[in-house]
């Protein structure tokens, strides 16, 4: 691969990141995640535990039996990474067509992101 070819990848990359029509469609970019932070991704409701400088680290919120397995760290659920192209999916709230419901499920100590 040329430094040409390399060059236009990471300015396409640059427009993909800074396109305004993700951020109205609500998709989060890397710098709006917060630890400690909610959101949506697969049909699940997800909370931030960690940012790194190209991947973020998330509990899935989906063990309404006993919360305090989201008591951490460490937790008591798996942390799974989200990679620069995970993160593409990552929504504020969920998408319409995943099936889930609208509101977020009650967990203690997690908000919103902006």
């Amino acid at each position: 691969m040329t430094c040409d070819a390399i060059d236009k990848i990471g300015k396409a990359v640059a427009d993909l990141r800074s396109n305004p029509v993700s951020a109205a469609a609500g998709y989060i970019r890397h710098d709006e995640f917060a630890v400690g932070g909610i959101f949506w991704c697969s049909g699940y409701n997800w909370r931030c535990t960690d940012i790194g400088s190209r991947v973020i680290t998330a509990i899935k919120l989906d063990r309404e039996d006993d919360p305090s397995w989201y008591n951490g760290p460490p937790y008591g659920v798996a942390e799974a990474v989200f990679d620069e192209y995970d993160i593409e999916g990552c929504t504020r709230e969920p998408a319409p067509d995943d099936g889930a419901s609208a509101a977020p499920a009650p967990v203690a100590g997690g908000k919103s992101l902006p």
